[in-house]
Order: structure tokens, then C-alpha cells, then sequence
């Protein structure tokens, strides 16, 4: 039996490509333990390394299903990935018509019968987590007796109940980032830790979160209650990625590091103990009003050179609005703590938000200002699928969704109290000016680490820029 894992083409991605596509390697790992013969196609890697031929893409991938001809393919997706989900499982079942087509990921998980409904070509879609439920599916199970699919049965889509979620994350096997091509997942950089530029990757140690952010799907995938590798496990995975890949820089993608003190501090020390912070450099995300000194120091300690903040708005009516939980003047103390023990910041910023006033936006570039963050980053709101906003919002725009190209950047979906053309000019000029600002900051601060590997790393980031930029307005048109 042989098992193909496609990660799918994100058309928006101008990136590069620092973050491998984890969750099909987790459930590689799965399937390689139980002595499959399995392997992994990334389309999407393959976009990039093809200057973006789509075109070239989708031979490379009609040859290797003609060569290779799995008999069961899973394609793990996100929301702006979901029209290539629906385009390679087409081709799969014009190429190897007995093959099945097994869809998962977030845009599966919140709109499984939408996805089922959408492409004939899709045999099953896998809710939520996949481990388990994948090798249920490979290993033969009757349909009716495995939790967390939907499957056909005749004309009709039947849905069965939800697994517990894993309760034992350390047995969680390590993802299969050997099945990935790692050489160009961990090449330099300045997106991973976002303005400094690395050799690195990312690792996940949490999975679900406790808030319900009316903007973020994350809680619907993994759920409310936050589990935790212990530290034990994470400084594991930490050693085998510098042991393996020679990394020097990780992201923790945990929606948030402390959530739980005590293991942080855990972590931290056992990472200062065995020395990983000689060897490596690492960021984390937090929130504003979990933090204090004391966990800021340790981060510093153990290697941390930069502390990602969701702030998304300096309006205290925006904020809760997104139902964020937070205080602005939590947001500003957090910002002076990461300062003061010399971590570098990140601010993320969200707007475009239902309601929002010229003055809620000038109340956020005013926050900006004030912060003096060291790269940050400004988004207008994306209504995904399963949250609050898009529920409240959905019949506002196109019954014919763009998940491609108008979900993510299309301007012209305005719910604002500002006029279009209005907000559309505030929102270019902020972000021109940030932009600017976080070029500026990314030459002084790589200058001074390495003059001419910066100079070189800027000219091809221009290029790039620009390369993005005319990809986009093919695509959209």
C-alpha cells in the first residue's frame, strides 16, 4: 500500500518558504510508524523553486501520480488552499481513478460538508486532529466506525461523531520533517524570526487554545483546553533539529508559549541547562497580560531574542470587539517589560474591523508609535470561516467565496465606518510606512551580524518583492 501526502499551493504566500508544512508531516510520522509506505508531494515548495509556473507545477504532479499511483492520497489544507485541494483531487482521480482522496486541515475541519459538497473528487475529510483517525482509515476500518470523518454512502455524506482530543501529547511521535525538504525549509530567513535573518525552523509544543479571539478559528481545530508537550519532550525535539539540520534559530508557533508558567520556566531552564542557548536563538508568541519580568528574563536567558504580540488595536472598543480579553494598558506594559529586558518586539496589528472609526485606526498608529516595536505587522481583517466575525458577516460578500485571492486581500470588502476609498488610503499609507520601517530595522540589525550576506539578502527580498507583486495581479484578476 502506498500512501501520498500533497501539501497544496498558497497562491498568497510571498514568504519564501520558512515554514514546512507540519501537519501532514505529523501524520507521516503516524503512518511510517505502523510501516506504511508513505511519502510526501509539496506542491507548494515546488511553486516556489518553479519561479511560480503553475502551469509546471501541475505536470510535475500528473507525473508523479502516473509514476507512482498511491492508493490513498491526503491533502492538508487551509483556507486559501482550498481551491488547489479541489484541483489535485481532481487530478488524482483522473490519474488513478481507484485511489482515495482523504481531505484535512483547518478549511476541512470548520466546513466539512461545504468541502464534501464542493468536490465529488474528495472520499472523506478528516475533522480535527488526523493522527489516529488517518491510520483508522488506512488500516481498513469500517467507515461507520471511525470518529471524526465524513464519508459517502451512496449520494449521502454521512458524519460521525468526534474522537477525544489526544490526551498524551508526548505520544505524539516528532513530525517526519525527513520525508520534507528540509535543506530548503531551514535555508536563511528573515521570515521565520521575522526581521532577523537565520538558518531555523519551527516546532509546535502546545495544541489548542483557551480564548475565543472573534477573528481566529484556531480554538475550533484543537479546542479550547490547551495541552502541553512536557519540557522534557520539547528540549528532545529541540536537540534532534540542531543535532539533524544544524539549525540556528527556532519559532515556537504556539499560539501562546506561557501559557502555563510553570512549564516555560521548564523549559527555559532545562534549555539553559544542557547549553541548547549557546547553539541556538529562538522567538515565542505571548499574550499581553501574561506576561511579567520574571518569564521575560528567563526567555532572555535561555536564548530568546524576540516576543511576539498579538496588540492588534490601540482601540480599547476594537479590541473588544475581537473579544481579546485585554486592556491597552496591558498591552503598553507589556511592551515596556519586553524592552526593558532587551528582547526585541513584534507587533501584530489588526485592521478593517466592523465599526471601525478613523479615529480607532489613528488610535492604533498612535499605539505603534508609542511602542517603537522592532518589526511589526498590519493586516486589514480576514473573515474566516467558523468565527464569530465571518458568522455575523457572510452574507456581506460573494456567495462565490475567492478563498484564492478576495478572502485574503481583497480591499474592496470594507465593513468599516470609514469610507472605502478612504480606508483603502489609510491602510496603504500605514502599511508603506511600516514597511519602511521594518526594511530599515532588518539592515541595521543583520549590518552589524553580517554585512555582506545582508546586502545580498536585501537585493533578492526586492526581487522577490516585486515578483509577488505581478503574481498577485495575475491571479486576481
Amino acid at each position: 500500500m502506498k500512501i501520498c501526502l500533497i501539501n497544496p499551493t498558497n497562491v498568497n504566500r510571498d514568504w519564501g518558504y520558512s515554514f514546512p508544512p507540519l501537519g501532514i508531516a505529523y501524520i507521516a510520522a503516524k503512518v511510517l510508524a505502523l510501516g506504511f509506505e508513505v511519502f510526501v508531494f509539496d506542491r507548494d515548495l515546488l511553486l516556489w523553486k518553479n519561479n511560480m509556473d503553475f502551469k509546471r507545477v501541475d505536470e510535475l504532479t500528473e507525473k508523479m501520480l502516473r509514476e507512482e499511483r498511491p492508493d490513498f492520497v491526503g491533502i492538508g489544507a487551509t483556507t486559501p488552499l482550498i481551491f488547489d485541494t479541489y484541483k489535485v483531487a481532481r487530478m488524482v482521480k483522473k490519474i488513478v481513478p481507484l485511489a482515495r482522496v482523504i481531505a484535512g486541515g483547518v478549511h476541512p475541519t470548520i466546513l466539512s460538508h461545504q468541502v464534501m459538497a464542493d468536490c465529488k473528487e474528495i472520499d472523506c475529510v478528516v475533522v480535527g486532529e488526523g493522527e489516529e483517525t488517518f491510520v483508522n482509515i488506512l488500516l481498513g476500518n469500517k467507515a461507520e466506525n471511525i470518529l471524526g470523518i465524513l464519508y459517502r454512502k451512496g449520494e449521502d455524506v454521512v458524519a460521525n461523531p468526534l474522537p477525544p482530543p489526544i490526551k498524551e501529547m508526548d505520544s505524539i511521535l516528532f513530525p517526519a520533517r525527513e520525508l520534507l525538504d528540509m535543506r530548503s525549509y531551514t535555508q536563511k530567513s528573515k521570515h521565520l524570526i521575522r526581521g532577523v535573518s537565520l538558518k531555523g525552523t519551527s516546532i509546535f509544543t502546545t495544541r489548542g487554545c483557551p480564548f475565543l479571539c472573534s477573528f481566529c478559528c484556531a480554538p475550533l481545530v484543537f479546542g479550547r483546553s490547551v495541552r502541553y508537550h512536557s519540557a522534557g519532550y520539547v528540549i528532545a525535539e529541540l536537540e534532534h533539529l540542531i543535532e539533524r539540520y544544524k539549525v540556528e534559530g527556532i519559532y515556537f508557533a504556539d499560539d501562546m508559549f506561557a501559557s502555563n508558567l510553570a512549564r516555560a520556566h521548564a523549559i527555559c531552564d532545562e534549555i539553559i541547562k544542557r547549553g541548547i542557548n549557546r547553539k541556538i536563538v529562538f522567538a515565542v508568541q505571548m499574550k499581553a497580560n501574561a506576561v511579567d519580568e520574571d518569564i521575560l528574563l528567563k526567555l532572555k536567558k535561555a536564548g530568546c531574542i524576540q516576543v511576539e504580540y498579538g496588540f492588534e488595536s490601540g482601540s480599547q472598543k476594537m479590541l473588544d470587539l475581537m473579544n481579546k480579553r485585554v486592556k491597552i494598558a496591558d498591552n503598553y506594559k507589556a511592551a515596556g517589560l519586553t524592552r526593558k529586558v532587551g528582547l526585541r518586539i513584534l507587533a501584530n496589528l489588526i485592521v478593517g474591523m466592523p465599526g471601525e472609526t478613523k479615529e480607532d485606526f489613528a488610535q492604533t498608529m498612535r499605539f505603534l508609535k508609542k511602542i517603537k516595536p522592532d518589526v511589526a505587522g498590519l493586516y486589514k481583517l480576514v473573515l474566516l470561516p467558523g468565527t464569530k466575525l465571518y458568522n455575523d458577516f457572510e452574507k456581506q460578500f460573494s456567495e462565490a467565496k475567492n478563498w484564492d485571492c478576495s478572502l485574503v486581500d481583497d480591499l474592496n470588502i470594507n465593513l468599516t465606518d470609514i469610507p472605502k476609498s478612504e480606508f483603502i488610503a489609510l491602510f496603504k499609507k500605514a502599511k508603506a510606512g511600516i514597511s519602511i520601517s521594518n526594511a530599515r530595522a532588518y539592515i541595521l540589525y543583520n549590518f552589524k551580524r553580517n554585512a555582506f550576506a545582508t546586502i545580498g539578502e536585501v537585493l533578492f527580498l526586492v526581487i522577490n518583492k516585486v515578483r509577488s507583486y505581478i503574481r498577485k495581479v495575475k491571479q486576481c484578476r
